[in-house]
């Protein structure tokens, strides 16, 4: 469990019981309530937040998989689909996880090369194919790649023969390689914003680093494994011709409501923030901003402390 791994017991243990007030500089007239995050990638909440994240970032992806897969004016053959691919590494619970994640990430960038890149016989075609990749454990200790990729067809057999061919190649003899091609209304079934489109493979591929059990709980003994065997370890990949066409975009940092600048208020101190960003949810200091707070499980804060804080700083 986590608490076999102290340096990442405490961060997890601490992920949002404490928050940070903010106050826009705007007379003090809006003020927040930020959560303070641990950042583990193994984190339930913290992942949960990058998935969000990184689905604003991808957001351009939808309109090429609609455009691609419902084909309204597509330049490409009818052959070219945006198709969901799976790679699987077989591995056993309680094992040291390092072993099957480096062999699965050294089979796929032979597995991309050799289907998809500059060894495959679509190598002339490497300014239209593109691949994004995630690296996602099952409950069950298995390890997989979800992957969105636009491609010509090719044959689910010959996919199973390649990945086959480099994951026993690098040391392992359980995998499992399965595509379908992307439809529309597929694979999520919460928000209703997101029926009827395809916005459902995105969040298929950036889902979570590690799938809880069916009743949602997470087995703390794997995320503590995943989080040493990922340690400086890339979980992303964007491949082709999607290499560096998503930008992350920057995170707001003044005001939602007046567009000021926020002074972070801890104790009877300020400081200012000029050039910080935040990746964290914001709250606002109200009642129903406090209870949403509490109600993600945080600590309850000191907002009578913060009260008395404000009153002191507005001179009252």
């Amino acid at each position: 469990t986590y608490s076999d791994h102290p340096e990442f017991s405490y961060k997890i243990e601490k992920c949002g019981v404490d928050g940070m007030q903010l106050t826009c500089n705007n007379d003090y007239k809006h003020n927040y309530v930020i959560p303070i995050n641990c950042g583990k990638r193994t984190c339930p909440e913290c992942s949960r937040r990058e998935m969000l994240e990184r689905f604003h970032q991808f957001k351009p992806l939808i309109k090429i998989i609609e455009e691609t897969n419902a084909r309204p004016g597509s330049k490409l053959p009818k052959e070219w689909r945006c198709r969901l691919v799976t790679l699987t590494c077989k591995a056993k619970r309680d094992m040291d996880l390092k072993k099957p994640i480096e062999a699965i990430k050294r089979a796929f960038r032979e597995f991309w090369l050799n289907v998809y890149g500059t060894k495959s016989k679509f190598k002339n075609y490497s300014d239209i194919i593109g691949g994004l990749w995630y690296l996602e454990v099952q409950s069950g200790w298995n390890v997989h790649f979800h992957g969105i990729v636009l491609s010509p067809f090719i044959e689910t057999d010959h996919l199973q023969k390649i990945w086959k061919k480099y994951i026993e190649l690098y040391g392992w003899y359980g995998w499992i390689c399965h595509q379908e091609v992307i439809y529309s209304g597929k694979y999520f079934k919460g928000n209703p914003e997101y029926h009827g489109n395809y916005s459902g493979s995105l969040f298929e591929v950036l889902n979570y680093p590690v799938k809880p059990d069916k009743k949602g709980r997470h087995d703390q003994k794997l995320l503590a494994h995943l989080e040493l065997a990922m340690y400086r370890k890339r979980r992303m990949y964007l491949k082709g011709a999607w290499y560096n066409q998503f930008p992350k975009p920057k995170a707001e940092i003044c005001c939602p409501v007046c567009g000021a600048d926020f002074t972070i208020l801890q104790g009877r101190e300020e400081q200012e923030i000029f050039g910080l960003s935040f990746n964290n949810s914001v709250f606002t200091y109200t009642e129903q901003g406090v209870d949403n707070f509490n109600k993600l499980g945080r600590k309850k804060l000191a907002m009578d402390f913060f009260a008395e804080t404000l009153k002191n700083k507005r001179g009252a």
